[in-house]
């Protein structure tokens, strides 16, 4: 955008001029570029060469991640990636892990079986597991029929956004029920680990998107009067715009918690942790310490009908009636 740049501020003398990569017009109009790139795209070399500078004087440097910086810093000044917001980011991030660690859920060998009504999980499934499903399963259920109502409200921009959530929560519901026929079945752990890198990717991007969507609330409120003037949209569009995304907040908020419920009970759920070197009691103790867990109580002995008491510091039992 700079008609020159000097790239080293010890050499102010030492700039390169911007020069403009001409494309036909016929390619900017197809490609939906603005009118101003019909002059061509503007391009510095004086990126490169503070590169190879910096290398120099900095052998320690990372050469690829500063160049991988430079390469995605121009199509960000040439405005071609104005679509890559974060939400639209985070789903194709989500897409892609899904596709390199082949989790689809319709995959898993009890799929159909769990599907087919014929498992009455209530007669082997504890209680508090069954809670904490249907909390996965109400919140699942919302999210997913929230899709169409968000895509409505907020703009196409948001298909690819909800339909990936949607999809990913619908995984994580299927799968906690496979997860109940194959736990225990050493010939389907791989089939287990899926299952809890579903969920773990179902609570992460909950989690995220009711960061953006906090975020989006917390922002837009305070300026709901300018945003009737600007965006032409009626005031009653923008209230139900905002309640909307107060709800969906709400409900991602729930659905992560959930899924950190159903990731607590579930015996696969270790092999992830040892991954990263942790335990169920290390996650347990942090999760005690911001209060989102009770601190586990310790076990109680039974009472055994003998009498004990201390000599020295050794304990005698006295089974003397």
């Amino acid at each position: 955008r700079m008609k020159t740049f000097c790239p080293i501020f010890l050499l102010p003398s030492l700039c390169f001029s911007t020069y403009f990569i001409a494309l036909p017009l016929s390619w900017v109009q197809a490609l939906g570029l603005h009118s101003s790139f019909a002059v061509g795209f503007p391009f510095n070399i004086g990126p490169f060469i503070l590169l190879f500078v910096t290398k120099l004087l900095i052998p320690q440097s990372s050469f690829v991640g500063h160049l991988s910086g430079i390469l995605i810093g121009y199509p960000l000044a040439w405005n071609l990636l104005d679509w890559l917001t974060p939400p639209i980011l985070l789903s194709l991030l989500a897409g892609l892990y899904m596709m390199k660690e082949d989790l689809f859920v319709w995959k898993i060998p009890t799929f159909e079986q769990q599907r087919s009504g014929q498992v009455d999980f209530s007669s082997f499934v504890p209680s508090s597991q069954l809670r904490s499903f249907s909390l996965l399963a109400v919140t699942s259920s919302l999210l997913f029929c929230a899709v169409p109502v968000s895509i409505f409200i907020m703009g196409p921009s948001q298909i690819p956004v909800r339909l990936m959530h949607g999809l990913i929560v619908w995984s994580a519901l299927q799968g906690r029920r496979c997860e109940w026929i194959l736990n225990g079945n050493a010939a389907h752990l791989s089939s287990q680990t899926d299952i809890v890198n579903i969920l773990i990717l179902s609570g992460f991007y909950s989690y995220c998107m009711a960061l953006y969507d906090l975020c989006s609330v917390a922002a837009a409120a305070p300026a709901s009067s300018f945003l009737f003037v600007t965006s032409g949209l009626s005031s009653s569009r923008v209230s139900i715009w905002l309640v909307v995304l107060s709800l969906l907040v709400v409900v991602e908020i729930s659905h992560w918690w959930a899924t950190l419920q159903c990731l607590w009970e579930m015996r696969a759920a270790a092999s992830v942790l040892s991954r990263f070197g942790w335990d169920r009691s290390t996650v347990a103790k942090l999760l005690g310490q911001v209060g989102l867990m009770r601190a586990e109580s310790a076990a109680v002995v039974p009472f055994s009908g003998r009498a004990h008491r201390l000599v020295g510091d050794h304990p005698v039992t006295n089974t003397s009636g």
